[in-house]
């Protein structure tokens, strides 16, 4: 993304990466583990988040990344990620924290950061507020057994004619029923949370120098070149300041949720086109049923033939037509191949198989495993022939959906 906006980042698989409040290191051991090397520092406040995140890298033989227990943050780095983290303190810490960001970012650098906006989670905190109200105080396995509780009888009693109200509830209630209790806490039951408007993130940024780049999500930043019509429309009662085109979309899109990219305010922010993304690396499953020309189809066809390694932008010719496709996430943009070749796990991969958690495929997704494919997944260690590995353990019909699920850990689809 940061190239699209004319920023040349810095190479992936040579560049040191930081988290902020990286837990336990679910996001950063993933990557350790695919780019051996590049170089990972992760900081969170929770020891015990800490120990559990270095008993997986030793488990796994991670030499290239550090988990540190502090809330100190040194060094440069040309990637820094906070996730969860700038919204769900306080005002003056995440002043501090975009700071001490621009502090250690690379000139070349990006930074991520996701945050609460409004006036989309004006709603959500509706729901927030009564949640804490009933949770009270205590412990938290309490806390939340009171959270879900509530949310159980306002979906039961608050009545089918309550409009916007009732709207609100039933979209909380659906988006919290998939939620593990870590992010049911962490967004409505924790003391800190301070939604903010997009402009007021940007004022923040520019003070310490920083400026918004993009949006992390290629679907989720209004482009001039990519979207004409879009851009014209909201242009045309926002004005043409790139901030306030995006400030009128989170009004229009009733937005609630950002994940931005922040750069060093040196750079000039430009939508470039598809030939100065030639280096770059096309992927795409295929247009599926999206009506195109038979040109622009036998492009995706080639590169559904290779996903998700993917081809080089300046292979593809012109049928592509680049912008309009990566904003509408029909492709995606990436800086390097995934290069999986026949490599069917990490060693990363098979040590979550073990621990009834998701395991991390080589696309950086989560994925739910049933056991007999945890079991199998486990034994995929290259060490023995595949049909060796089955015998009498794994009934064909069985193996064979294992498989078809375990695809999605390789480079061929499912």
């Amino acid at each position: 993304m940061a190239r699209v906006f004319g920023v040349r980042a810095p190479e992936v698989d040579t560049a040191r990466v930081l988290e902020i409040g990286c837990g336990s290191g679910g996001n950063l051991l993933p990557m350790a583990a695919t780019m051996p090397r590049a170089h990972f520092v992760g900081v969170d406040l929770s020891q015990g988040e800490i120990a559990r995140g270095v008993e997986v890298a030793r488990a796994v033989g991670l030499a290239n990344v550090e988990l540190r227990a502090t809330a100190a943050i040194e060094g440069a780095f040309d990637y820094v990620i906070a996730h969860g983290v700038l919204s769900w303190v306080t005002p003056e810490v995440r002043r501090a924290l975009l700071a001490r960001i621009a502090a250690v970012l690379a000139p070349n650098g990006v930074a991520y950061v996701s945050y609460n906006v409004l006036p989309g989670f004006a709603l959500r905190s509706v729901v927030r507020d009564m949640l804490r109200y009933h949770s009270g105080e205590g412990p938290p396995r309490a806390r939340l057994d009171a959270a879900r509780e509530l949310l159980s009888f306002l979906s039961l009693r608050v009545p089918r004619d309550a409009g916007a109200y009732r709207a609100v509830i039933d979209d909380e209630r659906e988006r919290l029923a998939a939620a593990d209790d870590g992010y049911l806490f962490h967004e409505h039951l924790e003391e800190e949370n301070h939604p903010l408007w997009f402009r007021e993130l940007a004022r923040e940024a520019a003070a310490v120098s920083l400026q918004w780049l993009a949006e992390a999500d290629p679907a989720a930043t209004v482009r001039a070149l990519s979207a004409p019509r879009a851009h014209a429309a909201i242009a045309a009662i926002a004005g043409d300041d790139p901030l306030e085109i995006e400030q009128y979309f989170d009004f229009m899109r009733g937005r609630s949720f950002r994940a931005s990219l922040l750069v060093h305010d040196s750079h000039a922010r430009v939508e470039v086109d598809g030939a100065s993304l030639s280096d770059l690396y096309a992927v795409s499953a295929g247009a599926g049923e999206l009506a195109v020309d038979d040109g622009l189809r036998a492009a995706l066809d080639r590169l559904a033939a290779c996903y998700p390694d993917g081809e080089r932008v300046g292979d593809l010719g012109d049928a592509l037509r680049l912008g309009p496709l990566h904003a509408a996430s029909v492709i995606e943009l990436r800086a390097r191949p995934l290069s999986l070749g026949d490599t069917w796990t990490s060693p990363l991969a098979r040590y979550q198989a073990l621990q009834r958690g998701p395991v991390t495929n080589l696309r950086h997704e989560p994925i739910p495993l049933a056991e007999n494919e945890r079991q199998l997944l486990a034994m995929m260690d290259g060490r023995e022939d595949l049909a060796a590995i089955l015998g009498p353990r794994f009934p064909l019909e069985t193996t064979r959906a294992a498989l078809r699920r375990l695809a999605f850990l390789r480079s061929a689809p499912p």
